[in-house]
């Protein structure tokens, strides 16, 4: 949808002002997606430093072989770093997802190669979402790796619906037993607050798909992220205080 502010057209979608079951695919959202259920990997910029969106823009590239930090947020649940107000909404391949955790790990400009190779806290960043998944499916980690193999290209996991069950190591495991481990998963990294209030996530060439603004309306979003949404034909998504 676009709405006109200061003369001129823009995409936006205002989610404050959607119901909780508003079927978000009219907007190109994948299938049964609604504010209620609606998940983001955001990256958040200070006030005076939106240009910051571009650098976010720019490491789409994958030569690059950087890494970009993102919290995991919903609507209900949008705490990110030191509470920012303004960013971008990042889409990217799930075996790109380097690692999440629900604390801040307090990454800087890591090289992905270099991320992989370091031991320290970072092991720990790794296998938070994998040490969940084996203990709620009982997998050991050969068992997991199998697994991963086999539903690695899917990307929502409403695709899992579309057949009834995984063989692995000649076991059945149900895809609905999958699909909630999944997103029971998702939702602890989400709810759970550690010494910071935000989760954190390192996403590899991730993709910039929108602009985001924590704000209750649209006359608090700044012009500069109005010109990036013309710059990169970006839609604003209004998310809510």
């Amino acid at each position: 949808p676009t709405i006109k502010h200061n003369n001129q057209q823009y995409k936006v979608i205002d989610f404050t002002k959607l119901p909780k079951n508003f079927d978000l695919s009219k907007y190109g959202f994948s299938p049964n997606t609604t504010p209620e259920n609606l998940r983001l990997f955001v990256h958040m910029v200070n006030d005076d430093s939106l240009c910051n969106i571009d650098m976010a823009h720019h490491l789409s590239n994958p030569l690059l072989e950087a890494t970009l930090c993102a919290s995991y947020i919903s609507l209900k649940n949008n705490d990110t770093f030191s509470n920012l107000r303004y960013g971008a909404s990042l889409e990217c391949e799930n075996v790109n997802i380097l690692n999440a955790y629900f604390e801040d790990q307090c990454s800087f400009n890591f090289a992905f190669k270099d991320f992989c190779s370091s031991s320290d806290k970072s092991d720990l960043y790794r296998s938070f979402v994998v040490d969940k998944l084996k203990q709620k499916l009982g997998l050991s980690s050969k068992e997991y790796s199998e697994l991963f193999s086999k539903i690695q290209n899917i990307k929502h996991t409403s695709q899992l619906d579309s057949f009834n069950y995984v063989v692995v190591n000649g076991r059945k495991i149900s895809t609905k037993d999958i699909k909630n481990a999944i997103l029971e998963t998702n939702e602890e990294l989400i709810k759970y607050k550690g010494y910071t209030s935000h989760n954190e996530l390192n996403l590899f060439a991730p993709k910039v798909n929108a602009l985001v603004a924590k704000v209750n309306s649209i006359d608090k979003i700044p012009k500069e992220m109005f010109d990036l949404s013309k710059k990169y034909d970006l839609p604003i998504y209004i998310l809510g205080e």
